[in-house]
């Protein structure tokens, strides 16, 4: 019984540590200065008056600008639907 449960133990020890912790994680999307957001929406809430948001991928959200920022798409495509 000990050995049935100890290989099934270390079954699912092998199978969790296969999986990529990278995929359980969001890339940031936007950046004020060296904060990092996961959404463009969090980066404008977290922007001040003259900051600049810098667009970090290819963005598609629903968001709206009401400061007075800088928004740099470094090359990247905002997509506002």
């Amino acid at each position: 019984m000990k050995r049935k449960l100890l290989s099934v133990l270390l079954t699912f020890c092998l199978a969790f540590s296969l999986l990529p912790i990278a995929a359980l994680a969001t890339d940031p999307v936007a950046q004020i200065g060296e904060k990092t957001y996961a959404t463009l929406k969090a980066a404008f809430e977290g922007a001040k008056d003259g900051d600049t948001v810098t667009l970090l991928d290819n963005v598609t959200e629903d968001v709206t600008i009401n400061k007075s920022i800088t928004l740099d798409l470094g090359g990247k495509t905002l997509t506002n639907t």
